[in-house]
């Protein structure tokens, strides 16, 4: 029998996750999440035995908020406004040993609650008296969210009004983010087998997917206009070579993740109608859901493409609960965004001060394209004040990090505030690469959530003022130690450590 190491960005690809399953491997998954209920079953069905290790999974859920708009000038909304509402201990269904207890139709399996952890699960004698339906696709909860976020993409967008409105059936459900993203490559790269372009640092498994799957990929990770015009010739560059379509898409965030940069989507626009490729907009607070636009040109194409290879693999609990916690989305979006703007407005004054232990303070109202985020936010209304979004990003010493008294974890958007080291978890071997990509080993990502602003920015407070404290403790022995050598007049380079 064959092993092989499986991560969770190869496990939330249905497509590889079955062709693993038939090849008769071992699933050795490091501390990975069973997708969803279809997988539990389609492992239950399968001739061969399966180690189950770590059966227990835990996984922080995320919300979400939809800060911009969804635009006619992008071809599809990546990862977009799937309204999740989150309880970390909670909610979204990620314990799948009920699942595996029962196939649904009467024959009891054994539970990982029944058996050692290391314990082989012999199924093959059960694999006739199996018959799975995906009847749950057909529950009503996926309309009720795809028309939720509907309403959402099209309420109060700015600009002038569209000749075509999305509609429920240009919503595609995804169990996270990362499947939808890796549904939306795969369909492109069977519509077209081209290169790819990433403008502006992504979520890091974009990335990871961008060189695993497809032939090859162009990135220009600080998105800056300067970057835009190179990559603006690079494209000129190979039109004059071409016979054809050379590239298939390029991919944005609005903002990037984890600094908070918004790139020039109207010249985006320009060049992909000039070099005929697919502009995908990732709204990094969405997840689990894709969106066409209906007045883009390859709508027809690419709605054609994604139906065809589209399986509702949203678990129907999962789907019903989304649906329950998205019900005050606004209301929760607001308060999201201004506790955010109201410890940003803080803290950005640190970073001007060279002795602060504040080295930068990343958020999309402070940032240098800022005009680019507020021409894609939504008007005001009387139930809802746009804002700049949940994340805000802080380069400080680890000091910092260590007392700032909140969650750590690397989700975002849950009800409470969650802070993270990003460099040091989503990078840590890559930390070099990382830095010439402008995302130092300090930066520290913050996700505001649901509690009182005023205590949060005690938090906040109290944490600076250790991390002042502790530089000025270290400032102060550096300077003792030069007045005994300049005193007994001694060279430090004789003495030993």
């Amino acid at each position: 029998m064959k092993v092989k190491d499986y991560n969770a960005l190869t496990l939330a690809q249905p497509t590889n996750f079955s062709a693993m399953m038939k090849s008769g491997e071992l699933l050795w998954g490091t501390g990975c999440r069973m997708p969803n209920e279809d997988v539990c079953r389609i492992i239950a069905a399968l001739p061969h035995d399966f180690r189950f290790i770590d059966a227990i999974h835990h996984t922080a859920r995320r919300s979400n908020y939809l800060e911009t708009s969804h635009s006619d000038k992008n071809d599809v909304l990546a990862g977009a406004a799937c309204p999740l509402g989150s309880e970390l201990s909670g909610g979204v269904c990620n314990n799948w040993g009920p699942i595996l207890a029962s196939n649904g139709n009467g024959h009891i399996l054994p539970s990982d609650r029944d058996l050692p952890a290391t314990h082989r699960l012999q199924k093959a004698e059960l694999v006739e008296k199996l018959s799975y339906t995906p009847a749950s696709s057909l529950h009503p909860v996926y309309e009720t969210i795809c028309a939720r976020i509907v309403d959402l993409i099209e309420r109060a967008a700015p600009g002038p009004p569209r000749n075509m409105l999305v509609k429920d059936t240009d919503v595609f459900l995804y169990p996270s983010g990362m499947s939808a993203i890796y549904q939306v490559h795969q369909m492109l790269f069977d519509w077209r087998g081209l290169e790819s372009a990433i403008v502006g640092f992504p979520y890091e498994l974009t990335i990871k997917m961008m060189e695993a799957y497809g032939p090859s990929f162009k990135f220009y990770s600080l998105g800056t206009d300067e970057q835009i015009h190179e990559f603006e010739l690079y494209l000129e560059s190979k039109a004059k070579k071409a016979q054809g379509p050379f590239l298939q898409a390029v991919w944005c965030e609005c903002p990037s993740n984890p600094l908070l940069c918004t790139v020039d989507l109207e010249r985006m626009r320009r060049l992909a109608d000039q070099y005929d490729f697919v502009v995908i907009v990732d709204e990094t607070i969405g997840t689990g859901s894709v969106v066409l636009n209906p007045n883009s040109r390859y709508y027809t194409s690419l709605k054609t493409s994604l139906g065809d290879s589209y399986t509702s693999d949203l678990y129907v609990n999962d789907a019903i609960q989304l649906e329950i916690n998205s019900c005050d989305f606004l209301q929760r979006a607001a308060q999201l965004n201004s506790t955010a703007e109201y410890l940003a407005d803080y803290l950005h004054p640190f970073a001007s001060d060279p002795s602060s232990v504040v080295n930068a303070v990343h958020y999309p109202k402070k940032s240098t394209s800022v005009q680019r985020y507020k021409a894609r936010m939504r008007q005001a209304t009387d139930d809802f004040t746009p804002g700049y979004g949940c994340l805000l990003t802080v380069e400080s010493a680890s000091v910092f990090f260590d007392n700032l008294d909140v969650r750590k974890g690397p989700s975002l958007g849950a009800h409470i505030t969650l802070a993270q080291p990003y460099v040091q978890m989503a990078l840590q071997k890559q930390k070099k690469w990382a830095a010439s990509n402008g995302l130092r080993e300090t930066i520290v990502r913050v996700s505001v959530g649901l509690e009182d602003k005023d205590d949060l920015l005690q938090c906040v407070k109290s944490a600076l003022a250790i991390a002042e404290k502790t530089k000025s403790g270290l400032v102060f022995r550096v300077q003792f130690i030069f007045v005994v050598l300049e005193r007994y007049n001694t060279d430090p380079k004789c003495w030993k450590a």
